[in-house]
């Protein structure tokens, strides 16, 4: 990774269901208005201990690496030395603010292009009341590789704690379109039996909840 890659958000959406009508209600958005991070929803990450991957970069909370312009929120991967890694990169989330059970999250985003770049989209426990993780559970909705741009997957993570910890998931799923070449809408829908995932409206991986997920390898 030689060159500046982005990942840019355009609309961040969640509607919580009335279920017996099957209708939504918008409870949360954000479409980046503005020249600054919105910090009575968003928190930054900052850690240079690679996210628990052996990660080759820290995260900030600079400008350079955290921005938002042009109604969009841009978080960019740098080739540069900081704190003894090669590179640097943003994280933010929205644990501090606000958290949901249930609920349609709809994201709105162009993904970046180049190798060894790994865009995700993901959801992490407010508390962690099973355990470290992944005992108390991941929900990623998207997870992209750099260098496969019209591929993603969706995966939970669950279990015992790592190195216990199992996964399910759709696995890596091809589409027509490169999903750098323009912004493209992922969803997830979780209702009390099922997650359904979706991109640009179609459904390509749907998960029955009606079962054990406690159980470790």
């Amino acid at each position: 990774m030689n060159q500046i890659k982005s990942i840019l958000f355009g609309t961040l959406f969640l509607s919580l269901a009335i279920f017996a009508s099957a209708e939504y209600k918008l409870v949360w958005q954000d479409e980046f208005n503005g020249n600054s991070l919105d910090l009575s929803k968003w928190q930054y990450e900052v850690d240079c201990n690679g996210g628990g991957n052996n990660e080759l970069q820290c995260y900030t909370n600079h400008a350079s690496n955290v921005q938002v312009r042009d109604g969009s929120l841009f978080v960019t991967a740098r080739p540069e030395n900081y704190n003894g890694k090669q590179y640097t990169s943003g994280r933010v989330n929205t644990k501090a603010a606000a958290s949901w059970k249930y609920g349609k999250f709809e994201i709105r985003a162009k993904l970046p292009k180049g190798d060894y770049l790994w865009p995700a989209l993901w959801l992490l426990p407010r508390d962690s009341v099973y355990g470290g993780w992944a005992a108390s559970g991941e929900i990623d909705i998207m997870e992209a590789r750099g260098q496969l741009t019209r591929k993603i997957e969706s995966t939970l993570h669950h279990g015992s704690g790592w190195p216990n910890n199992v996964y399910t998931g759709s696995g890596p799923i091809e589409f027509g379109a490169d999903l750098a070449e323009d912004f493209h809408v992922y969803t997830l829908t979780w209702e009390r039996d099922q997650m359904q995932f979706a991109l640009d409206g179609r459904v390509y991986h749907t998960v029955n909840l009606n079962r054990n997920w406690y159980g470790g390898r």
